[in-house]
């Protein structure tokens, strides 16, 4: 039986794969490194952190689908299915829910901009 950490681990596999990035260079990112998706060590749990490292840096992926496999790999603006816009006695837009998803999403790109900021400092020197 594969346990949850693996299949985590395996999509994280195809995140990397995904991005065409080397790899070395992916779990740097990531806070990890490739030895810790390979043999025994890819049935360790994953640690928090580099779960938040991951979606900060790319806040495109779904949390979904990355914790359960459920969806797609990439988020769309809304999705139907997870938030409803249109309320179904008025038909028109959910302007509390539209507020709050721009929110988190403005939350995300300012963690990735930090992020590229710090990565750029740090080439800089």
């Amino acid at each position: 039986m594969v346990d949850k950490s693996s299949k985590i681990k395996e999509r994280i596999l195809q995140i990397a794969e995904f991005k065409g990035i080397g790899k070395e260079k992916f779990f740097e990112i990531i806070g990890m490194t490739y030895g810790n998706f390979k043999g025994k060590s890819k049935l360790t749990p994953i640690n928090s952190n580099a779960i938040e490292d991951l979606i900060t840096n790319y806040p495109e992926i779904d949390l979904i689908w990355l914790l359960t496999g459920k969806g797609e790999m990439l988020k769309t603006a809304a999705k139907a299915e997870d938030v409803k816009v249109i309320s179904a006695e008025r038909q028109e837009p959910d302007y509390k829910v539209l507020y709050e998803e721009a929110k988190y999403t403005i939350e995300l790109q300012k963690k990735y901009i930090e992020n590229l900021e710090v990565q750029l400092k740090n080439k800089e020197l």
